[in-house]
């Protein structure tokens, strides 16, 4: 277009331009005030900076997960998609500004914006590290150095221009503007072609025989742009490639990761504070303060860019090992803060203001030269494949301390200086924790081999100065892993025969009480709201604070991302290994929060229930769910419904359970108790649970409740010998089935999926947001006193485990008596549950209204017994329509329209809720008007359970069909590319037999 021929340099420029505008990020903090103030009225509102918080959890979450896909799909793809979604973030977070919303600007910057910068924060670094093998460092610290420059440029470019245009267009604008350059940048990025070589170095920095570099034989025209692995011959290196697997398990990356984790605790968490610190410690002015964070800001972009080019001049001048030379700087930068942090304490007691501001300006450089130098670190240990999401990965280091960091200092800062002790003291009891960890990073970078001899032998082994000084031999079994033989822990607990122990033979409904144990466990989430008064009182010592109950909303957004993220790998793995696994993070979570607990920390207890638990949470639900889907395909409504009935069983038992337990143990102690309790049961349980054989078929159907010819049932052929666990994909024969078998992909695209999907969002909607405030409508509207809610609270409890159990059992009743097709019979229970919660909350405002009681009970009874019924049929519906194969994962990604509903549609039922109370409207009104709103999802749900198509004529012809009574209404027939694809498809299916329309 302009006549140029391209040069690798190019990119160097397009990197730091990407780089220059994701920076924006650090200077949120310009923007709290303007927001809290736009939202709320009042500056000091300090709700606009949990926006940061989200934003750096899911950025370093995107920049690891992100991370494989942008690998293959090149560093273009990476950028451009990255940035739709940066403009996209930015768009939603002006409309929460114009529309008052915090949870917009929550999920426009925090979420959406978050994610499109880790896709570009990585591209651009991880394609630089393969064009310079020669100048790795320097390449990295330039592209990082932009990161720093824009966080110094953009906070002074924040106020003015919203002073200009205003709040809501600053962001329209800016991120236009930045957008703009970011997609301009993405154009110049590649990756470099197969046989690509400079100054002797491949993208791997091996010496290869061709001398001549890309610059002397490229041009505009090159090879398209893809990945090494998909294009790139082995290379000629005696380090042994690794799959990204691999890697990431080799205790050096394990080492890294944590030394890494060292190097940035203290950026990211005290740094941030830096102008408090000046003012509330040394009592210097907001001006001053504001010149220091400034120059502080260009020390953290010199750092990002001069230690990276010291490790190439070392390098290449001195001729020092490439990644002893990393290493070296890494020695240098974690004991810079070592030293710093040690004398700090002293520093800020004596009140040397200007020594205190050396030693900020030393750990800031050192901070950020950790941050320049792990690209080209990483990527010299483990070669240029893979590097894009093994740095996405060491990033979640960032967002690991800068969230659960950030939070965990705040909470223990603000508690002692509630507590009366001085500013400083408090800065420093929380710094010499910060010291220690600094401490452990150093120690362990120790142990970060950078002998290749070292690294590739089987065992662990350790040379220093040439002589071996630490060498560990292989086990014997890890001999054997090496060779291929993996024997895995999980695969041994399988082999655990609990039924011989006890001189029993298995029978399939030993996993009712199985999957019924591990529900009942995991229903002890929904007895959380016993808990929110203790825990304010022991962190806050006010138990109507209102913190505590954020772990709720945490823990459903976590527990059904978990769900759908891991249920790919339940189903590979099996439900024994999920649900021992998830045991084990369930017991960890709760040893967290006990910690959390003891130590008043709101944090901890976030991250121990709201995030780990709720994790193991995930795994253990769609475990037994899944598994008995597959046993049972003669009663798979009734399994299901039994399964996740022990669930709101678990609901009811718990909540009588808490207190009393508390009064005895204590808050921590209780933790700990009761979950060593429920972690016994569930690992118990976790042994039961396996997947069946594959020639598995039970009264003739087989796991995918198809007729089969051969008719003998499992019990009388099964035994306690049977074929180890393992998923029916791995080894089951096709099934004998009229409907094509769809892969994951394919089944979650298709129409039916995307309509379940919202249909079951609007079914349990007003059950995870207005049944948890049930308590508060009966005292608040109809001033009932707190024992009578109680009551009507847990009978309500009881409703919803009956709703699990008897709708799930009436469509196997349809199915099996009345010979109801299944697809249809599961269809018709859900117009039901929806139905009924279209007139009840049609006719709610006006019960409310005429504060008719009774009335409201017996309505609640209803939407709580639907609510219950929808979530214990899903299960059933999506293995009817699916099949078997994957019911984990799709039973997984449609619990997140729960994790949804509950976190997002609970914050902006709060959030309106108490907003229109505050305007002075009465608390019935203020329910009546968001329940309307949830009565119009709800008719949307009605509405699309419509379009999900039970026909298999219709669901799998080519295009969108619909029949009605045996007549099609609906018929859109597919593209003509889409049609071509249909005829070229690898999988083929049998026509259908006119019995099954």
């Amino acid at each position: 277009m302009f006549g140029l021929t391209f040069s690798r340099w190019y990119l160097f420029i397009a990197a730091f331009v990407i780089q220059f505008c994701i920076g924006c990020i650090y200077a949120w903090s310009v923007l709290n005030h303007p927001i809290d103030l736009a939202v709320y009225g009042d500056a000091t509102k300090g709700r606009a900076v949990n926006a940061f918080y989200i934003a750096i959890g899911v950025f370093g979450a995107a920049t690891s997960t992100m991370g494989p896909t942008i690998e293959r799909k090149g560093p273009q793809w990476g950028v451009f998609v990255g940035t739709v979604l940066y403009m996209i973030g930015h768009i939603v977070t002006a409309l929460g500004c114009h529309y008052e919303s915090i949870t917009w600007i929550y999920i426009g910057y925090g979420v959406i914006t978050a994610i499109g910068m880790g896709m570009c924060y990585i591209s651009p670094v991880s394609t630089l590290q393969k064009w310079f093998p020669d100048y790795r460092g320097t390449a990295a610290g330039f592209a990082v150095a932009g990161y720093g420059a824009g966080s110094v440029v953009w906070s002074k470019v924040y106020l003015p221009t919203i002073d200009a245009v205003g709040l809501a267009w600053m962001f329209v604008l800016l991120g236009a503007i930045m957008s703009a350059a970011m997609f301009t940048s993405a154009l110049v990025l590649r990756l470099p072609p197969a046989d690509y070589t400079v100054n002797g170095l491949n993208i791997h920095g091996d010496i290869v025989d061709e001398s001549e570099g890309l610059e002397d034989k490229i041009s505009t025209a090159y090879r398209e742009v893809q990945t090494p692995r998909a294009n790139d011959e082995p290379a000629k290196s005696p380090i042994r490639q690794l799959t990204l697997k691999q890697a990431l398990l080799t205790p050096d990356f394990i080492f890294m990761y944590i030394m890494f984790f060292g190097n940035q605790l203290f950026g990211v968490i005290v740094l941030s504070r830096l102008s408090s610190m000046c003012t509330e410690i040394f009592n210097k002015s907001a001006g001053t303060a504001s010149d220091i964070v400034s120059i502080n800001s260009a020390f953290n972009c010199c750092g990002r860019l001069a230690f990276p080019v010291i490790s190439d001049c070392l390098v290449r001048f001195f001729k020092v090992e490439k990644t002893f030379a990393r290493k070296v700087l890494y020695y240098f930068t974690l004991g810079a803060q070592v030293i710093v942090l040690g004398s700090l304490p002293t520093v800020i007691r004596h009140d040397s203001y200007t020594v205190f501001i050396i030693m900020i300006f030393v750990l800031t450089c050192s901070y950020g030269g950790g941050f320049g130098t792990i690209p080209a670190f990483v990527t010299d240990m483990f070669g240029a494949y893979n590097i894009g999401p093994m740095h996405g990965i060491i990033l979640t280091a960032m967002a690991i301390g800068g969230v659960a960091g950030g939070l965990s200092f705040n909470a223990a800062y603000n508690n002692k200086v509630a507590d009366g002790m001085s500013v400083g003291e408090a800065y420093i009891d929380n710094i010499q924790i910060i010291f220690v960890v600094v401490c452990i990073g150093f120690a362990v970078l120790f142990l970060v081999r950078t002998n290749v001899k070292d690294r590739f032998e089987p065992g662990y082994h350790y040379s220093l100065c040439g002589k071996r000084v630490i060498s560990i031999p292989p086990k014997d079994k890890a001999a054997k892993e090496s060779e291929g033989e993996t024997d895995r822990w999980h695969r041994n607990l399988t082999k655990f025969n609990l039924f011989a122990m006890f001189g029993l033979t298995f029978s399939r409904w030993y996993l009712f009480i199985a999957a019924f144990v591990v529900q009942f466990c995991i229903g002890c989430i929904y007895s959380w709201s016993v808990l929110n008064h203790p825990i304010d009182f022991a962190v806050y010592g006010d138990a109507t604070k209102g913190r505590a109950v954020n772990t709720f909303y945490i823990a459903m957004g976590v527990f059904g991302t978990a769900a759908a993220i891991l249920g790919p790998t339940i189903e590979r793995k099996g439900p024994t290994w999920a649900v021992c696994s998830g045991t084990i993070l369930f017991m960890t979570g709760h040893i967290v929060s006990a910690l959390g607990c003891q130590y008043k920390s709101i944090a901890l207890i976030y991250i121990g229930y709201g995030v780990i638990t709720a994790i193991g949470l995930g795994m253990c639900y769609v475990s037994p769910v899944s598994t008995l889907q597959k046993w049972f395909p003669d009663y798979r409504g009734t399994a299901a419904g039994f399964a996740v009935a022990g669930s709101g069983a678990g609901s009811v038992v718990w909540s009588k359970v808490y207190l009393p337990t508390i009064d005895a143990v204590g808050l921590p102690w209780f933790f700990i108790m009761l979950g060593a309790i429920m972690s016994a049961a569930m690992f118990t349980s976790g042994l039961v649970l396996r997947v069946p054989p594959p020639n598995f078929t039970v009264h003739g159907l087989n796991i995918h409740g198809n007729v089969v010819d051969e008719s003998e049932g499992l019990e009388d052929k099964i035994s306690t010998a049977y074929r180890e666990v393992q998923t029916p994909r791995a080894n089951d024969e096709p099934a004998k089935s009229p409907i094509r078998q769809l892969t994951l992909k394919q089944a979650l695209l298709t129409p039916d999926y995307i309509f379940m999907y919202i249909m079951f969002f609007a079914n349990q909607l007003f059950g995870v947001i207005v049944l948890s405030r049930l308590s508060s409508m009966c005292t608040d509207i109809f001033d009932k006193s707190a024992n009578a809610a109680s009551d009507i609270v847990s009978i309500n409890s009881v409703f919803n485990c009956c709703g699990r159990l008897a709708f799930s059992a009436i469509s196997d009743c349809l199915v099996r008596y009345f010979k109801v097709e299944k697809t249809f019979a599961r269809k018709v229970l859900y117009y039901f549950t929806l139905g009924a919660q279209v007139i009840v909350l049609g006719s709610l405002p006006t019960v409310i209204r005429h504060e008719s009681y009774s009335v409201f009970v017996f309505q609640i009874f209803v939407l709580t017994c639907s609510y219950g019924g929808g979530v214990g049929t899903i299960p059933a519906f999506v293995t009817d329509m699916y099949g078997a194969y994957n019911i984990g994962p799709m039973h997984g990604v449609i619990l997140t329209a729960m994790a949804i509903g509950s976190v997002v549609g609970g914050l902006s039922f709060n959030s309106s809720y108490n907003d229109k109370v505050a305007d002075g409207m009465s608390v019935g009104e203020a329910y009546i008007d968001n329940i309307q709103i949830i009565f119009v999802v709800v008719c949307i749900g009605f509405v699309v359970l419509f379009l999900v198509r039970t026909n298999a004529v219709d669901r799998f012809e080519p295009g969108y069909h619909y029949s009605l009574f045996g007549k099609r209404v609906i018929s859109i027939p597919p593209k003509e590319k889409d049609a071509e694809k249909e005829g070229e498809a690898e999988t083929e299916y049998e026509k259908l037999p006119e019995s099954t329309v």
